[in-house]
């Protein structure tokens, strides 16, 4: 095994990785172990067609794991036009757009504000799926807007083995 220099770390990311030298697949221990993130941009025209068409927006994590959504934070660039979304919300989903909420929904006042506006969306109690995908969904169509969904997930991707006794 080769040897680990702990020098070039803070000492509260160095007491982590003494934690992890034990292990035998540190790679996996990393992976569910960190708060991970992934950015994502929804444009105007994804999103005028999002209810019809779910964009994903972090990929299946593999055969037995599973992605744990801890919050999203979303920021509603309005450009010129504000978006139109009815009675609609905007929804992280598991699957297809057919799966559970993973997190709280961005209300349709957010969405169609006509400033740049930010919203934190807090993950759900859900039963999490093995490889599955997060998408993001709209309950109603987009009829109007020409700004851009800017969007941070925090996420854990957890080993299905580890949960098993």
């Amino acid at each position: 095994m080769p040897q680990l220099s702990f020098n070039s770390l803070d000492p509260r990311n160095s007491l982590r990785m003494f934690g992890w030298v034990g292990e035998n697949v540190l790679a996996s221990n990393l992976l569910r172990t960190q708060l991970n993130f992934v950015d994502f941009t929804l444009s105007a025209a994804q999103m005028n067609t999002l209810n019809a068409t779910p964009v994903t927006l972090l990929a299946a994590p593999g055969a037995g794991l599973m992605n744990i959504v801890e919050y999203v934070v979303t920021f509603i660039d309005a450009g010129a036009t504000a978006f139109e979304l009815g009675a609609g919300v905007l929804s992280f989903l598991y699957t297809d757009g057919s799966g559970d909420k993973v997190a709280t929904d961005v209300p349709n006042a957010t969405v169609e504000s006509a400033t740049d506006v930010y919203y934190r969306s807090v993950g759900l109690a859900v039963a999490p799926l093995v490889n599955a995908l997060i998408c993001a969904k709209t309950s109603t169509d987009v009829t109007a807007g020409d700004g851009t969904v800017y969007g941070r997930i925090a996420y854990r991707t957890i080993t299905v083995a580890d949960l098993l006794l």
